[in-house]
């Protein structure tokens, strides 16, 4: 498991890119300096996600992911 990318959209949103490799599903967090943490997102094995985890308005960048 790990991220591809990062990015926030021009609507202020936050997103990160989640890519499975194994082939069970789990289920990740991603971790926010001095905020709540967003998450748990389940991701499908073998597969890549796109996670909306949050807004400009009312959370922060993240900086990693952790499985939760």
């Amino acid at each position: 498991m790990e991220h591809e990318r990062w990015w926030t959209d021009s609507d202020g949103e936050f997103w990160v890119r989640l890519r499975n490799y194994c082939s069970s599903s789990k289920s990740v967090c991603v971790d926010i300096p001095y905020w709540f943490d967003a998450g748990p997102k389940s991701v499908p094995g073998g597969s890549t996600i796109d996670w909306n985890y949050g807004q400009k308005s009312w959370s922060r960048p993240g900086v990693g992911i952790y499985y939760c």
